[in-house]
């Protein structure tokens, strides 16, 4: 069966989802194909080619088998696109033995399929058979469709297998203020979002730049800003890599995306906190857009005081995007983060899911001292595996092990261990890129910026089950946080005023 090389890292993050074994998820594969319909202008730059490119992007970085038909042009592209993500996906071009369709730009569709459109900041997904498409081009809910039309092939599958698709809820979303059709006769503006750092090239990082990149007339000055490089575990859901991209840096990548862009972009393959001790315009940076994989680094970014920090994240089963401004009665990206008690170091974590004395744990992280074949036996032992599961690693450092275990490179079954942490679903991380890029751009344009949500959190708080009827909330301000002292608020005035 033609599974990706890089399909642990899928099965940490369905496997934990599901609580089913790696063999039961190569099973259930095995059993269906994923078919997508490209309809006549999927060939021409613009929302449908848009929505194909990346629903066909999610879809190979899990099914085995896509059959794509439709506009020929535009399939000779995507399934390209589909192999050098995936060089062993099979792609056909029937439709009939599909276990489910997404039509992009055709009305005309089975019991079996859907349709995935936009128009203008409205993205729609389900049984809108007769109604038109159309609308100004705008990559944010193009990206949104095609991340709600890979939830619905997922749900199709895993989630609801004998549905029939009238069970499926119809889906009409704008990303302008998150009602069901605001702003879909509305043409992106023609802006310059100002000097932003981008923090974290990520899984969510990476649809916010695809996003970024195909707004047309969009400029401005991006500090990308990202210390790793990309490894193979990766591709499960960094929707702008390849196969062929393992190793590459991070914001070489997103330089790539961006590179035919009006963007002026500056490169830092360091940490947000190295960043900015070494930037000599940090002072007066106005834009911070974060998702950074670590509480410390969204906490710097609110306390480095930007006139704006924009937010997006995955939890174990929700996803949300968020925007800021650090005076006012809203909750700062400080108070969405802010320590509710004591929490455990990494050592402390590693010692916890590996099964090793943290005394000891600690010992071989700091010397970085190989492991032993005992050594590997016991954490084999805790986690419940059989004797020479993890043999591959003996001879690594214990960071190597706790980061493969966590990130699913060992590819061990999760259906009955508790300890190990949930990855998330590919479709779910890109979206909530997209929600990021969609309010970065609304929040740097007055025009958008009155005609959007005033609330400031967007949230999907449990991917398994449908999208929410209420997409956005507010969030009171954490009492004892730093935006709160009037240390932080003076010098945050001065510095704006």
């Amino acid at each position: 069966m033609a599974l990706a090389p890089f399909f642990s890292r899928a099965y940490s993050a369905i496997g934990a989802h599901l609580g089913i074994t790696r063999e039961e998820l190569e099973r259930v594969l095995s059993g269906h194909i994923v078919g997508i319909h490209l309809g006549p202008r999927c060939s021409v730059e613009g929302n449908e080619k848009w929505i194909a490119e990346l629903l066909v992007n999610l879809l190979a970085r899990l099914y085995p088998i896509l059959s794509i038909s439709g506009n020929e042009t535009a399939r000779e592209t995507i399934s390209a696109s589909a192999l050098a993500i995936n060089p062993e996906i099979e792609i056909r071009c029937c439709l009939e033995q599909s276990t489910v369709v997404v039509h992009v730009g055709d009305t005309t569709f089975g019991n079996n399929g859907f349709l995935a459109r936009v128009s203008g900041w409205v993205a729609q997904v389900g049984n809108f058979t007769g109604m038109p498409a159309g609308g100004p081009n705008n990559p944010y809910s193009a990206g949104a469709a095609a991340a709600l039309a890979a939830w619905r092939v997922f749900q199709t599958i895993f989630v609801r297998p004998d549905s029939a698709r009238a069970e499926f809820p119809d889906i009409s979303l704008s990303l302008l203020d998150y009602g069901p059709s605001s702003g879909k006769t509305d043409p992106l503006p023609k802006m310059n979002v100002g000097e932003v750092a981008v923090a974290g090239i990520g899984a969510v990082g990476n649809p916010a730049l695809w996003a970024l990149s195909r707004h047309a007339g969009l400029a401005g000055e991006l500090h990308l800003i990202d210390p790793e490089d990309i490894e193979l575990s990766n591709l499960q859901r960094y929707s702008l890599t390849t196969y062929a991209d393992v190793g590459m840096g991070k914001v070489q990548l997103a330089q790539r995306e961006l590179l035919n862009t009006d963007f002026t972009l500056k490169l830092w393959p360091s940490s947000l906190e190295d960043f900015a001790s070494n930037y000599s315009g940090i002072d007066k940076l106005p834009t911070i857009c974060v998702s950074v994989d670590n509480v410390e680094g969204r906490r710097a970014a609110q306390a480095l005081l930007p006139r704006l920090v924009v937010n997006g994240w995955t939890s174990d089963s929700g996803l949300g995007a968020s925007w800021h401004r650090f005076l006012g009665n809203s909750a700062c990206l400080g108070c969405f983060y802010h320590p509710k008690g004591t929490s455990l170091s990494q050592t402390e974590l590693a010692a916890k899911a590996l099964g090793i004395p943290h005394d000891k744990l600690v010992m071989l992280w700091v010397k970085e001292k190989p492991l032993e074949k005992g050594e590997i036996q016991t954490i084999e032992k805790y986690l419940e595996l059989s004797k020479g599961k993890l043999r591959d690693w003996i001879g690594k450092r214990v960071q190597d092990v706790y980061s493969g275990v966590i990130c699913g490179q060992v590819g061990i079954d999760l259906s009955g261990i508790g300890r190990v942490a949930t990855v998330p679903l590919a479709h779910q991380s890109v979206l909530a890129g997209i929600l990021m890029a969609a309010e970065l751009v609304k929040h740097s344009a007055p025009s958008l910026e009155k005609k959007s949500q005033t609330t400031p959190l967007i949230i999907w708080d449990d991917v398994m089950r449908a999208p929410p009827k209420y997409w956005t909330t507010n969030r009171a301000k954490e009492v004892d946080c730093f935006c709160n002292d009037e240390i932080y608020k003076g010098v945050f005035a001065d510095k704006w005023r």
